[in-house]
């Protein structure tokens, strides 16, 4: 739930069904598919940064040969989602450098929420930057 608010109209009907999903795109299309029988699809954008969570975050900080620079983003962010595309210029910037990594972690996600608390993580976004050395 959340705003805007969303109506689906079936085909031939003039009652909406209210939409009470989630605000991002995976949602929207499984919305879809279930309501229209269509299997969309999604192309997915090239990302040059690299997707952390709580199963890969601490061999991605702590690799002795990386500098790894570090997002904690919230999904429902709006200064996240405005920051992205700067970031996804940065991460492009840096993508033939083996040595420099640009990540993100979605630190609202329960799985990563004990992460975001451990180095401090108390407003989104936040960026830290873990050094090789």
């Amino acid at each position: 739930t959340g705003f805007p608010t969303i109506k689906f109209f079936p085909k031939g009907s003039t009652d909406p069904e209210e939409y009470g999903g989630g605000r991002n795109l995976e949602d929207f299309v499984s919305f879809l598919r279930e309501r229209t029988g269509f299997n969309l699809r999604v192309p997915m954008v090239p990302t040059f940064v690299t997707a952390l969570d709580a199963s890969n975050f601490e061999e991605a900080v702590h690799d002795p040969d990386r500098h790894v620079l570090v997002e904690f983003y919230a999904p429902w962010c709006s200064h996240c989602k405005r920051v992205a595309p700067e970031y996804e210029k940065v991460a492009q910037t840096f993508k033939n450098e083996p040595s420099v990594v640009i990540a993100k972690i979605d630190a609202d996600h329960p799985s990563a929420q004990e992460i975001a608390k451990r180095f401090g993580v108390d407003s989104f976004p936040t960026f830290k930057f873990f050094s090789k050395d």
